[in-house]
């Protein structure tokens, strides 16, 4: 059973010979088949002579057949059918027979008739045959340059044979190719050599004629010994590498390729070219091709570039009191950085490390920082970026002085110039947390006002900057004026004849000083630390002044008691007395700090004779005769309610006339004796007798009380009388008695 299919109107189907077959019909859609067509009958073509036997004669190019002979056939026909058709046959009477003309390279099926065959075609059979190979022609060799392979490619003819490439360089050494198309390639030959190329054709049992040769150099040899190393000032880099010598021209051509596409190339008749243009933070890999007559060859083993790094961008700071965080973007091609601060007449400060971030310490104040970051790598280091710059804080100022004006509490802070500062604040407080501040725009010296009395204020300053201000200067401690003292007064002290003076504690304060003070310049002072203290040698009769000082560290405060301190007056003195006759006109020496006087006479005997004034004179009335008085001064003393007493003056007052005065008179004599009684005090005696014409005369007795006076005129009335004489002062004259001369003497 045999089919076969078609979409025209006919098919072909191999059927065994000399055989009768029935055969129907179907036409098919995809989905349906029609039913059977109407049965055919037909016989298969009758069998042909068996046994056949070709051979080629490579030489003759000819086919020998032979074949069993059969019965009742004299005459044979050989044929040999190519399955491109072509026919060529032999005829025989035998059972052989040779076939000319043959095509090389077919395929032949040989089949043998006879004359006793009736077939019209003879369509081949299934013996087949190989004719002789064909030469090859038209032969030529492509070169890829880059896998250093060589194609040798030819005309075929041939549907059905094999070919053998022999490829034979110049030194002897050969390789061969197998194909069964049209090319073969030689994948293995030695690199820059020259070859002739051959190709022969052959079959199981034939070889054909060899090709024309053609000759051709193979690729020249990758470059060997590749370096490449970067040049860090040009940021090019030098591409070196060994060549192999040969007899052709070569040219090398050097790649450089990047995994984001950027290339960079050079050429170069010698070992070495400069790649430019290299893109920073890229990792180049680099090869070397050499050329000849426009071949490259393969490329070396590859080495690989590492650019410069990039320049690292977007530079920031954050400074923080000597200390900058110094950040940036990351730099493609970097392993590490190096951040550099720089600025005049000090070493630069470095900080880095593999991140996109570092520390600088140690930068110093009052100073402007220009800051760079580089990258580096294994190869180079970048250019630094572009500079950031870095105002650090002013220096703390220096020389800080604090002055107090004390009565205004105000003081004045000065310190020396900070560089690069726009201002300054002086700032105070004390242990109580009381503060206050003061600010300089461009001097260096301001006022600090609102300070408090008593106190001890730590003072520092700071500087302000643009962007940063200073940590605060060294402190200076400030004390305060002591504050005002309270309750200032003074207190006589009557008995001890001093003064105490006292007050309230002072704030600040470490000692005191009082200090009385009279209008006519006379000091008492006293220095005491605490809150009182005693004035001796006070002088009488004045007002005094008392101002206390509290004295503190730097500043003193003064403090002035209301109203006076006034002392007892002064005594009187300069006592002078006046009198006359039981009055005494006493006046003194005014008693400064008396507004009042008493005066007093005063003995043992009798009662005090007093007068009063408000002046420096006072008149004592009624002084009694031949009396001793100490006469006195005395002065109120208001502020210990007390007198004070002068020294005494003693004074011896007139002496009383004498009395009981008695006179007798001696007639022969014309004397008179007279007498009286003893006169206190009384340091002599005048009698005195005058009658009223005129006529006087006097007896003086220093002792006695008595005494004789003569020349007297008889006859006469006499009136006597005595007169006591005293220290100062003498007596009254005393009462007069009459003495008549001669009125009882006989003489007269």
């Amino acid at each position: 059973m045999a089919s076969c299919s078609s979409n025209t109107t006919s098919c072909l189907v191999k059927l065994p010979c000399g055989n009768t077959y029935h055969a129907t019909m179907v036409a098919s859609t995809e989905s349906c088949n029609t039913n059977k067509s109407t049965v055919m009958f037909f016989e298969s073509a009758p069998c042909l002579p068996e046994g056949i036997v070709a051979k080629l004669d490579c030489e003759s190019h000819i086919i020998n057949v032979n074949w069993t002979h059969t019965n009742g056939s004299d005459d044979y026909t050989a044929w040999a059918i190519s399955s491109d058709g072509h026919r060529v046959s032999c005829n025989s009477t035998t059972n052989s027979c040779s076939i000319h003309d043959l095509l090389c390279g077919k395929i032949y099926e040989v089949a043998v008739t006879s004359s006793s065959i009736k077939c019209q075609v003879i369509a081949g059979s299934d013996y087949k045959i190989q004719s002789y190979p064909c030469a090859p022609i038209n032969t030529t060799v492509e070169q890829n340059c880059s896998s250093n392979s060589m194609t040798v490619k030819w005309h075929d003819n041939s549907t059905a044979q094999n070919y053998t490439v022999k490829a034979t360089s110049a030194s002897g050494v050969n390789s061969t190719c197998e194909s069964s198309n049209s090319s073969c390639s030689f994948l293995d030959l030695s690199c820059s050599q020259l070859y002739s190329f051959t190709v022969m054709g052959h079959s199981n049992v034939c070889m054909s004629d060899v090709s024309t040769p053609i000759i051709s150099y193979t690729a020249p040899c990758p470059p060997t010994n590749l370096s490449a190393e970067l040049n860090c000032t040009t940021r090019n880099a030098v591409v070196s590498w060994r060549t192999v010598t040969t007899a052709v021209f070569t040219a090398n051509n050097v790649q450089a390729t990047c995994p984001d596409g950027h290339n960079s190339s050079c050429s170069s008749m010698g070992s070495s070219c400069n790649l430019d243009d290299l893109v920073c933070g890229q990792k180049y890999s680099v090869v070397v091709e050499a050329i000849n007559a426009g071949c490259p060859g393969p490329a070396s083993a590859p080495t690989f570039l590492t650019a410069e790094p990039c320049i690292p961008m977007n530079i920031s700071t954050h400074y923080n009191a000597s200390a900058a965080w110094v950040t940036w973007s990351t730099a493609a091609g970097a392993s590490s950085y190096t951040v550099q601060a720089v600025t005049d007449s000090v070493a630069p400060v470095t900080c880095g490390g593999s991140n996109s971030s570092c520390h600088l310490s140690g930068l110093q104040c009052s100073r402007m920082y220009n800051v760079t970051v580089t990258a580096h790598n294994r190869a180079c280091s970048s250019l630094p970026s572009e500079t950031t710059h870095l105002l650090t804080e002013p220096c703390p100022p220096t020389n800080v002085q604090a002055s107090l004006e004390c009565e205004k509490l105000i003081a004045t802070v000065s310190w020396q110039q900070s560089h690069l500062s726009v201002g300054y604040v002086a700032n105070a407080d004390n242990k109580n947390g009381h503060s206050t501040s003061c600010f300089s725009a461009n001097t260096t010296s301001c006022n600090l006002s609102g300070l408090m009395c008593g106190n001890v204020y730590s003072v520092w300053v700071k500087a302000l900057g643009e962007q940063y201000n200073s940590t605060d200067s060294s402190v200076v401690s400030l004390t305060t004026a002591p504050c005002e003292l309270g309750n200032v007064e003074a207190n006589m002290n009557c008995v001890a004849h001093t003064a105490t003076a006292s007050w309230q504690s002072s704030s600040g304060a470490s000692n005191y000083v009082a200090m009385l003070t009279t209008s006519s310049g006379h000091v008492k002072s006293c220095t005491t630390n605490s809150t009182s203290c005693q004035l001796s040698s006070l002088q009488c009769g004045e007002k005094y002044n008392l101002t206390v000082k509290a004295l503190g560290d730097t500043c003193n405060q003064t403090t002035l008691m209301a109203g006076y301190l006034i002392t007892e007056p002064c005594a009187p003195v300069n006592l002078s007395v006046l009198y006359n006759m039981s009055t005494a006109q006493v006046t003194w020496a005014g008693a400064k700090g008396g507004s009042s006087f008493s005066v007093a006479a005063v003995n043992n005997q009798d009662p005090t004779v007093t007068c009063n004034s408000t002046n420096t004179q006072c008149a004592l009335v009624g002084l009694k005769c031949s009396q001793s008085y100490n006469i006195t001064v005395m002065v109120a003393d208001p502020t210990c309610n007390n007198t004070v007493t002068s020294e005494p003056y003693q004074l011896m007052t007139e002496l009383c006339p004498p009395t009981n005065v008695q006179a007798s008179f001696k007639c022969e004599t014309l004397t008179a004796t007279v007498s009286w009684q003893q006169t206190g005090f009384a340091l002599g005696y005048v009698a005195y007798v005058d009658n009223k014409s005129g006529h006087q005369i006097s007896c003086v007795s220093s002792n006695a009380t008595s005494c004789s006076i003569s020349g007297l005129m008889c006859g006469t009335v006499y009136s006597v009388w005595v007169k006591a004489l005293g220290l100062q002062y003498n007596s009254s004259d005393s009462s007069a008695i009459s003495l008549t001369s001669g009125n009882s003497c006989s003489s007269c």
